[in-house]
């Protein structure tokens, strides 16, 4: 690497080696995951286990912008109709020409099947981020 030193590439290029070579001298199959709870640290990072299950909702969503905000008084949290599908995670402003500059309120909904064994009656919690 001489005098020029390294480029950013290269330096992660070595992080990431140093840290596969640290995770398999201890004993370890894999790199552990990053917490990703935030700076303080209060929330559990998602995982499966036998108290949870972590399910991912990626895919085609229903989209509708609300420029007027009239959402809550439509009661569109309990659904909506008229709604576009959308690639969830991404931006609206990258998949539709015509809201590339709006940045106002809008509505995302999605079904979904509940993991098999779980009982409808106990909490259902989703995290985004």
């Amino acid at each position: 690497m001489g005098n020029e030193g390294i480029n950013r590439r290269q330096l992660l290029q070595a992080a990431g080696a140093t840290a596969l070579l640290g995770a398999q001298a201890a004993g370890q199959n894999s790199v552990p995951e990053t917490n990703t709870a935030g700076l303080l640290g209060l929330a559990l990072y998602p995982q499966s286990n036998p108290y949870r299950q972590v399910m991912g909702l990626d895919g085609f969503w229903d989209f509708l912008p609300d420029p007027e905000n009239a959402g809550r008084g439509k009661t569109w949290s309990g659904g909506f109709s008229g709604g576009r599908p959308i690639a969830v995670p991404a931006s609206w402003n990258d998949q539709f020409e015509d809201l590339r500059d709006f940045l106002g309120p809008s509505w995302y909904q999605t079904r979904f099947d509940l993991p098999f064994g779980f009982d409808p009656k106990r909490r259902l919690r989703l995290r985004f981020g």
